[in-house]
């Protein structure tokens, strides 16, 4: 009682808000932060505190037991790993993403069958899923068009980045030519986008999943329900991001 009424008097009060913590892929980092005031204004006895990173990376973190409560990766791969060692469940799809070829805006290369010709291409690690979805399209590419194409492109990769947001920052410091990111990541000035084949569309699926180690499983339950609600899915749609459903 006497510790209460000295925090009083110094004009301090307790707080009961609920500290969620969401570790999310870094192509959210703009959608997520959007979401964050909308979500706290719906449920004010929460505070949401958003990390981003690779999913790669978080999912490394989750495994060594970081205290996450909800994980939203770019893949489900990294989901179903986590979900076979118990640290991760009743994941749900949320959204999807479009990869796509960008360039310097001064760049003179127009089409895809132009980009072998870039002498810097910058792609995500094997173990991201950008990375994983770009080397899905070299494969397209490699089908559709031709071995020597393909190889020409991964002969040109100079660098290969821990998450998107590094990928694309190399294309736009000028530290390369081209470089594969998702379409809610091309939106930069800075930047243009190359068209791809239709042949070449490769899409990423976007889930979020529960920490089963989570103390906040309601205020988890609920900010996963909001990710499919009309609100937030126009707030992802805003931001570059693709439904599910489509």
């Amino acid at each position: 009682m006497i510790a209460c009424l000295v925090a009083v008097a110094a004009g301090c009060s307790w707080s009961s808000r609920t500290t969620l913590r969401v570790y999310a892929a870094s192509s959210l980092t703009d959608a997520f932060r959007a979401l964050e005031q909308p979500f706290e204004a719906a449920h004010p006895n929460v505070d949401l505190v958003l990390s981003f990173a690779g999913s790669q990376i978080h999912r490394l973190q989750i495994e060594h037991g970081a205290p996450a409560d909800l994980f939203a990766s770019a893949n489900e791969a990294h989901l179903r790993a986590l979900s076979e060692v118990g640290a991760i469940e009743a994941a749900e799809r949320f959204a999807r993403n479009e990869v796509v070829a960008v360039v310097p805006a001064s760049s003179s290369l127009r089409s895809f069958r132009e980009l072998d010709r870039a002498g810097r291409i910058v792609v995500g690690t094997e173990a991201t899923p950008i990375g994983g979805y770009t080397a899905e399209l070299f494969d397209a590419a490699r089908a559709h068009f031709s071995a020597e194409f393909a190889d020409a492109l991964e002969a040109h990769v100079v660098s290969r980045e821990s998450n998107v947001r590094l990928v694309r920052s190399r294309v736009v410091l000028g530290e390369a030519d081209l470089a594969f990111v998702y379409r809610s990541d091309a939106g930069d000035e800075r930047l243009r986008v190359v068209p791809l084949p239709d042949e070449l569309t490769v899409r990423a699926t976007y889930a979020i999943g529960l920490a089963t180690r989570t103390s906040h499983r309601n205020a988890a339950e609920d900010f996963r329900a909001f990710l499919r609600s009309a609100e937030a899915q126009s707030q992802l749609r805003d931001h570059g991001l693709l439904q599910v459903a489509e």
